[in-house]
């Protein structure tokens, strides 16, 4: 069964072996001889404006979080509910202050890893906390300007079209979060990427691969013309 280990403001958390003279009241100790002296770091960060709990892994042998290695002095951002694991001896959870303000997105989703960046925005795996299922979410940065409300209202005119949107060979657009750091549009996740990528891989593809390719494209490209002329029309 898994301890709790709860974020510290402005305070930094460590693991260690016991016997150590910097030992803290704030350090977690473990009397494991496979775990290192100092094994790993848990300290706050300022990220955007909010406090964010950053995990350093210092250790030789491995920290894991979510079955996932960090890494020797890499650092990884801690969500919501994480697991943190050394080696197979010791599991923690790891939990936010109740009264710690949260954004909707990063309360349901959990940001896993950079997919994709653009001029406007930045696309990354995202898990859902309650389903364990894979999405791709779009974050579209909010910055100070004076063209930043006209961004903001056309973007949410794009959503409002993309929530009609639905079709087999479309990837459809399941949740939209408007947070203070930024707009979050979760959609369905590509899961064997790009079709670029996958013609690059391929070097040329057979007829009958090609045949397949169109006929989704044009299958997809007709719904979205019938589609848009719909809104156009109601919109009249």
């Amino acid at each position: 069964m898994a301890d709790i280990v709860n974020a510290v403001s402005d305070k930094i958390s460590l693991f260690k072996l016991p016997g150590s003279k910097t030992c803290t009241p704030l350090d977690r100790v473990l009397d494991l001889a496979t775990i290192s002296n100092r094994h790993c770091l848990l300290f706050n960060e300022n990220k955007d404006g909010d406090s964010v709990a950053v995990l350093e892994d210092l250790s030789s042998n491995g920290t894991f979080i979510n079955e996932a290695i960090v890494g020797r002095n890499k650092r990884r951002e801690l969500e919501e509910a994480d697991e943190i694991t050394i080696l197979d001896e010791a599991r923690f959870i790891f939990r936010y202050p109740k009264n710690r303000d949260s954004n909707a997105f990063r309360q349901q989703y959990r940001i896993l890893q950079p997919l994709g960046k653009g001029h406007f925005a930045t696309v990354y795996l995202c898990v859902e906390k309650a389903t364990g299922h894979r999405y791709a979410v779009k974050r579209f940065e909010k910055r100070p300007g004076e063209n930043e409300t006209s961004k903001t209202d056309g973007l949410q005119q794009e959503i409002a079209v993309l929530m009609g949107v639905s079709h087999p060979k479309v990837l459809c657009l399941k949740d939209t979060f408007d947070e203070e750091d930024g707009v979050y549009l979760v959609l369905e996740l590509a899961a064997e990427g790009e079709l670029f990528n996958w013609i690059v891989m391929k070097h040329k593809l057979t007829e009958d691969e090609t045949r397949k390719v169109f006929i989704q494209l044009f299958q997809g490209i007709k719904y979205l013309v019938m589609h848009s002329r719909a809104c156009f029309h109601t919109s009249c």
